[in-house]
């Protein structure tokens, strides 16, 4: 380097290692909440799931953050958020990840019904509209129109003969 931009340089060690390839041995070194981190980080490279351990962590707030930022896994946001929001109950990974699946497992259960919903009305309308096809009172046409169906299909769902 040239001697007139060393007083601008500065001259730092820096020694890098990736979280994710370290040993088992390793991880279990780590005293404070980043062996969580390390545990993360190792667990998805080796099989791409997290079984998170039941040690408390001191700083939960941060660890969720820092997995949020370097994963881009919405969820640990939202955590963050809940606990900032005044919803201290977590102080462990485990706890955590099982609200998130309870949590997972609920919108799945809601959108269950509501799209259980729908195709019970969907087909209360096919239903209807094929009685009234049946019963002269609506062409096929305008049925299969209302359905979204072309006119065969509409005659091969409904069960009646498919019109030339």
């Amino acid at each position: 380097m040239p001697d007139e931009l060393k007083p601008y340089v500065t001259d730092v060690k820096v020694n890098l290692f990736e979280v994710a390839y370290l040993t088992w041995d390793q991880v279990n070194q780590f005293q404070s909440d980043f062996r969580e981190v390390a545990r993360y980080f190792v667990q998805m490279r080796e099989s791409g799931d997290y079984h998170p351990s039941d040690d408390e962590l001191a700083h939960i707030e941060s660890v969720l953050q820092l997995l949020n930022v370097m994963d881009k896994d919405h969820r640990f946001e939202s955590a963050v958020n809940e606990r900032l929001g005044g919803k201290k109950g977590v102080r462990k990974m485990s706890e955590w990840l099982s609200r998130v699946i309870d949590e997972n497992q609920a919108i799945g259960r809601a959108e269950g019904r509501a799209e259980g919903r729908a195709q019970g009305r969907a087909e209360g309308e096919f239903e209807t509209l094929t009685e009234l096809v049946k019963k002269k009172l609506l062409s096929i046409k305008d049925a299969a129109e209302q359905v979204g169906m072309t006119e065969t299909d509409f005659c091969k769902k409904a069960g009646l003969p498919i019109q030339q």
